[in-house]
């Protein structure tokens, strides 16, 4: 026992040492603070306890510093009007229908009144998506990015506890998506899931993005199991819209095809685009049996399938969708 305490003595002041010199990598401790003009006092203190619990698991499930070194004390207010249809990200100066408090941060989220007066599930859900935003550089956006805020958001819910709302908002977001989709998500089956997405994001240019399709990629992610979360951290940058990019409103900027070089196959069976085939599209009044995915819309048959770029066989009907 005596050899033992002297050799522990001896130890302490390199113990000491230690602990100074090498501390241990922590989350960047995201504080979200919740403004007290848009939150009522009466439930503020609850709901400031489930965004403390939102921001811990964002920063354990996407670790490190937000881009460009922003301050990870972020605003959280409840917007009005319009504003409120929707949860924003918002960096840099604040707008004029955001509260006189958000001149003190550079980065802020904003809820809608859905979460008041104690909606605490509605708080994660959409804190959670908004995190992941500003982790990922919520000065752009894409589909691809909204597929992985979404699936963060529905890891955040599953791990704080609310599973229940978690696949209501599942079944809610996914009920007009083909049956026939929803089959091959449950079965694993990722290359027809990214038939299904590639072809309605044919349009992502042009058109309002809808959430179902990113709420079957994103179940898919999760679905995958152990996704790499850490990977989200500033892939914004990979966006492909030059150095160009305003504070403010997010742009729309694709992310490059080298964004998701390091991801898993199965994510980017689903989410990135195919350099030896070409998607192909047939539409018949009437069902068609043939490889690839067959489903219902707008009244007709789409059939889907992948084609190699450099075969010059086309198949009776179908088209080239790239």
């Amino acid at each position: 026992m005596r050899l033992a305490a002297k050799h522990l003595r001896r130890l302490l002041p390199l113990l000491v040492t230690l602990a100074i010199c090498c501390p241990k990598t922590q989350a960047s401790n995201t504080r979200i603070v919740l403004d007290p003009t848009t939150f009522p006092p009466i439930s503020r203190p609850l709901l400031q306890e489930t965004a403390d619990q939102v921001a811990k698991a964002v920063d354990e499930l996407i670790p490190g510093d937000y881009p460009n070194g922003r301050n990870p004390k972020i605003l959280c207010f409840v917007a009005k009007g319009k504003w409120g249809e929707q949860p924003r990200a918002f960096i840099g100066k604040p707008k004029k229908i955001e509260p006189a408090s958000a001149r003190n941060y550079d980065m802020r989220v904003a809820l809608t009144p859905e979460v008041l007066p104690g909606a605490w599930q509605r708080l994660v859900f959409q804190l959670s998506h908004e995190l992941a935003h500003q982790k990922m550089d919520a000065r752009v956006d894409n589909n691809a990015i909204e597929t992985f805020a979404v699936a963060l958001s529905l890891e955040v819910l599953h791990r704080l506890g609310y599973d229940p709302y978690r696949e209501a908002n599942e079944r809610y977001y996914t009920q007009t998506v083909p049956p026939e989709v929803m089959s091959a998500l449950n079965r694993g089956d990722w290359q027809t899931v990214g038939l299904y997405i590639r072809y309605q994001w044919r349009l992502e240019f042009r058109e309002d993005w809808t959430r179902p399709t990113q709420f079957v990629a994103a179940m898919a992610l999760r679905k995958m199991g152990n996704f790499p979360w850490n990977k989200l951290l500033n892939i914004g940058a990979t966006a492909e819209c030059g150095s160009n990019r305003p504070e403010g409103w997010a742009q729309f900027c694709p992310l490059s095809p080298a964004s998701l070089a390091d991801f898993p196959e199965s994510v980017n069976a689903v989410l990135a685009g195919n350099d030896m085939n070409i998607l192909i599209v047939r539409t018949d009044p009437t069902h068609q049996d043939g490889a690839g995915l067959t489903f219902k819309e707008k009244g007709k048959w789409v059939s889907l399938r992948w084609s190699r770029k450099n075969d010059p066989v086309m198949p009776d009907g179908f088209l080239p969708l790239d």
